[in-house]
């Protein structure tokens, strides 16, 4: 994700992720038109198409043809755990990139390295819970993939993964909610904006009195 984000963020600002899609547009201030974060969305979900029937074509003659990759729980958690564990992964992923690659004032060299390291946490903290798939694109990859292919295992329940896929967009929305919340500064006008910061700077410069 790290590479992906750096090869291509100055195009299209590197969501590879519905949610995280949502969650910029329910951020606010401009930072992509819905129209525009449809079409995002649109690629998203047929790149996920694709990379499933790429799967399983490659698995459906090979030696492990008969293997599943079903979604649903690790073993002793339950849909609404997992479900749970998707929504506070992809919330903070999404939480992450709103602050990190959409505020003013912060370095972007270093948002795709940050951005990387909270998937890669998010994923190894409910990997053994929902599988850690913290995208709903990948979802539906993984879905289509054992529609073609299911294996000797089947696909599973619906209400697994569908759980999964609308917890996942829920944690978005969330993000963005905290985002309006803790970041009300980037909703002020330019001038309030300047303000702001002149006030803030004043502050850090007056020398605390002496004992």
């Amino acid at each position: 994700l790290c590479g992906r984000i750096y090869a291509v963020g100055d195009i299209s600002g590197g969501h590879f992720n519905p949610a995280v899609t949502l969650a910029v547009v329910l951020g606010g201030r401009g930072k992509i038109t819905k129209a525009m974060a449809a079409k995002y969305v649109l690629a998203q979900l047929a790149a996920a198409a694709l990379a499933g029937l790429v799967y399983a074509a490659y698995h459906m003659g090979s030696a492990v043809a008969e293997k599943s990759i079903k979604l649903v729980p690790g073993h002793g958690y339950s849909v609404f755990q997992a479900a749970l564990a998707e929504l506070v992964a992809t919330m903070v992923l999404s939480y992450t990139v709103l602050t990190v690659a959409t505020v003013e004032g912060y370095v972007k060299d270093v948002a795709g390295l940050v951005v990387a390291y909270a998937l890669t946490a998010g994923s190894f903290a409910v990997g053994s819970v929902s599988g850690g798939e913290v995208n709903p694109a990948v979802v539906l990859g993984l879905v289509l993939g054992n529609v073609v292919n299911p294996g000797k295992g089947g696909m599973g329940p619906a209400m697994s993964w569908i759980a999964l896929l609308l917890c996942e967009f829920a944690g978005a929305c969330v993000a963005a909610a905290v985002f309006r919340i803790t970041h009300r500064q980037e909703f002020l006008p330019k001038e309030a904006k300047k303000d702001a910061k002149g006030q803030a700077a004043a502050g850090t410069d007056v020398e605390a009195p002496s004992a």
